[in-house]
């Protein structure tokens, strides 16, 4: 049976209606007429959209994404404003996470994402009346029910691993990163473009530094966010680059929306870059950056291409995962080709007398064979 959205008994949503409520006539994702009100609010431009519409588009918005971060979650934008509205008509409700479940997740998510600050969230949700545990708990419930129904990431597997927070850390996951978290982000971003590193493997580079100055909630993004969090860090790098080809002033006068939308990042990021003490830098000298390769032809198995690294004293230590390590001078000019044993995974260091920079392949775990097309 097809529900009609036209005609729905809306009685629990506020006294201001009557038994049913009508089609507003304007369109959903287009910001309103303001007026009205929610709970907590002095005006609220959807309060005369009928809440399952909303729902039915915000569900819609969910469809196609893995985390809620790929969304626009911006507290200015028409996708927050919706789930906002409908979050707060609704959230006292019973079985309200079967009413509104797309509300419920992009609203927490958004709040996770410019609100959260310093391990503290549920004082800070702008919708009053989530106090004390056992509402925070009714409301987090609702949230890992929602992600469920929408059949989303719940991110059970990290709630098991890491004893984390069962309510807070899938909001926070969903988010990415937080803005609270930013400014620490860009630092170690930029700290790595004055050192010479490349963009490959920024993650699990911080990783093996024990994520140093990074809070949780984005070392948690970065070991479970999968590629969405790599092509995030990606763009940031990316921007990072053009800010620091046209300079700060430049890039401020040109401002954060534009500079936001060219860049494909969330405006937080980009006004946390504008705005922080991040001056762009120049460039340190490029790592030489070693590459896993293997010969389809040959039947040796994978090998390591350590390049030419002119500039650079030192040694490559290549680590086998097996606990045999070997080591090889750097070269100037010469490139040399070391044929790797066959275990999953294998570290590359570049060390010299002031730093070491280390590099990790993962191979093929349960593929002992490989099959090459007739293309390659």
């Amino acid at each position: 049976m097809e529900l009609d959205l036209d005609v729905r008994p809306v009685a629990w949503f506020d006294g201001r209606h009557s038994s049913t409520c009508r089609r507003s006539g304007r369109r959903i994702g287009r910001r309103p007429v303001q007026r009205g009100g929610v709970s907590g609010d002095i005006h609220d431009p959807w309060a005369d959209l009928n809440p399952f519409e909303v729902e039915h588009v915000l569900c819609s918005s969910l469809r196609d994404v893995g985390l809620v971060a790929e969304l626009d979650l911006s507290l200015e934008g028409d996708l927050y404003g919706q789930a906002r509205s409908v979050f707060a008509r609704c959230y006292r409700l019973c079985n309200w996470e079967h009413i509104c479940p797309s509300a419920i997740v992009v609203f927490l998510v958004a709040e996770g994402v410019h609100r959260y600050e310093g391990g503290t969230f549920w004082p800070n949700v702008s919708v009053g009346g989530i106090d004390g545990p056992n509402e925070q708990s009714r409301v987090g419930k609702a949230f890992r029910s929602s992600l469920w129904t929408l059949g989303l990431e719940t991110f059970q597997h990290v709630l098991t691993t890491e004893r984390a927070l069962r309510n807070v850390t899938p909001i926070l996951l969903h988010g990415g990163i937080p803005a609270y978290c930013a400014s620490d982000v860009w630092g170690l971003l930029l700290g790595d473009m004055r050192d010479g590193a490349d963009d490959a493997g920024i993650p699990w580079r911080w990783r093996a530094r024990g994520y140093r100055g990074l809070d949780k909630p984005v070392q948690r993004f970065l070991d479970y966010g999968g590629l969405f969090a790599e092509n995030l860090i990606d763009r940031m790098w990316q921007f990072a680059e053009v800010a620091s080809e046209i300079g700060l002033e430049t890039a401020r006068d040109r401002g954060a929306e534009e500079l936001a939308h060219d860049a494909a990042l969330p405006r937080y990021l980009v006004e946390s870059f504008l705005e922080g003490e991040h001056e762009p830098v120049r460039r340190g000298p490029r790592w030489p950056r070693p590459r896993v390769l293997i010969d389809r032809y040959a039947g040796s198995g994978p090998y390591v291409e350590l390049p030419p690294a002119p500039g650079y004293q030192g040694l490559w230590i290549v680590n086998d995962g097996r606990g045999r390590s070997r080591s090889f001078a750097v070269s100037r000019y010469d490139l040399r080709e070391v044929p790797l044993d066959p275990p999953c995974s294998w570290e590359v260091a570049l060390r010299t007398s002031a730093q070491e920079r280390v590099w990790r392949f993962e191979g093929l775990l349960e593929a002992p064979t490989c099959f090459f097309a007739d293309g390659g």
